[in-house]
């Protein structure tokens, strides 16, 4: 805004300043970009996971956006959407009421036996001793 060469009303420049303002106010901010993927993640979780595009798109972002920001904030799409996977996990094994196949589809996992896999890695353990 400051950069405009050729001579501008003040006026101009106050809307400018206040346009820029607001559009910047409505992007997530970096620090908690990941809170907001997490989010996204999960309400979307069941029968397969999203893809970045799907989140940013949520988001308004564009996927290569969205990488950045994660990456700026230290995280990765894959590792946010490990970390839900895991906390979701966790709740739906203690509370005990689902079978390993319906906790594997709320996960987004295509086979019971890539949760198997996730959940030896989470927990060093299978997901049945978490019952």
């Amino acid at each position: 805004v400051l950069a405009i060469s050729r001579p501008v009303a003040s006026s101009t420049l106050t809307y400018l300043d206040a346009y820029a303002d607001r559009a910047l106010s409505d992007l997530p901010a970096i620090d908690d970009i990941v809170g907001l993927v997490a989010a996204e993640i999960r309400g979307c979780l069941a029968g397969r996971p999203p893809t970045v595009a799907e989140i940013a798109n949520a988001l308004g972002l564009s996927s290569r956006t969205l990488q950045r920001r994660l990456a700026t904030a230290g995280k990765g799409f894959a590792a946010v959407l490990d970390d839900v996977r895991r906390a979701r996990a966790e709740a739906l094994l203690a509370d005990g009421e689902l079978d390993l196949a319906e906790i594997a589809f709320k996960l987004g996992y295509s086979e019971h036996s890539a949760f198997t896999r996730a959940a030896n890695r989470w927990f060093d353990a299978p997901p049945s001793s978490k019952r």
